[in-house]
């Protein structure tokens, strides 16, 4: 088995074994080396660890994927905008409960102050900040989720529909 990290490739490998034969964890990097599973006397199962081939472009989809720990992000700021980008706004001010923000700045000091994540003289740390927000989003404690994408199928008439695939 070879993806991402934490996608679920020693937990598919237990699941066809029927047993636990693969240590597993809601955190990447469970696996650390290759492993050879028996499945029965002719197949022979390789579970890997995660293998990640990016680029600068894709690391904060990779941290927001949960390939990367968020304790070993140099830059916490970065993914939280994107992540900003893809959660619905409403969403991020039900599950905080924090006011109405036009920045990032001010979506995160709020939230610091709010969890007491703060500096002397009451400066607001939004790094730790950052890093609590990754780690609801990626406990799935923020929902998220994308629509179905839409196919145009042509009815017996000749005319094209849109329906929508889930």
């Amino acid at each position: 088995m070879v993806g991402f990290p934490n996608v679920g490739k020693s937990s598919l490998i237990n699941s066809l074994k029927r047993q636990r034969a693969a240590p597993t964890g809601n955190m990447p990097g469970v696996t650390k080396a290759m492993q050879e599973i028996q499945l029965d006397k002719n197949i022979i199962l390789l579970d890997s660890p995660g293998v990640v081939l990016s680029t600068k472009d894709q690391s904060d989809s990779l941290i927001l994927r949960q390939a990367v720990k968020v304790e070993d992000i140099q830059d916490p700021l970065r993914p939280v905008e994107a992540l900003m980008n893809r959660v619905q706004k409403e969403e991020l001010l039900r599950y905080y409960r924090i006011a109405d923000y036009t920045t990032q700045e001010q979506f995160l000091g709020q939230i610091a102050r709010k969890k007491g994540f703060l500096q002397a003289g009451g400066i607001a740390n939004f790094d730790q900040a950052a890093r609590s927000v990754l780690r609801d989003f990626l406990n799935g404690k923020l929902k998220y989720f994308t629509a179905p994408p839409m196919f145009d199928i042509e009815d017996d008439n000749g005319e094209e529909d849109d329906i929508e695939m889930s």
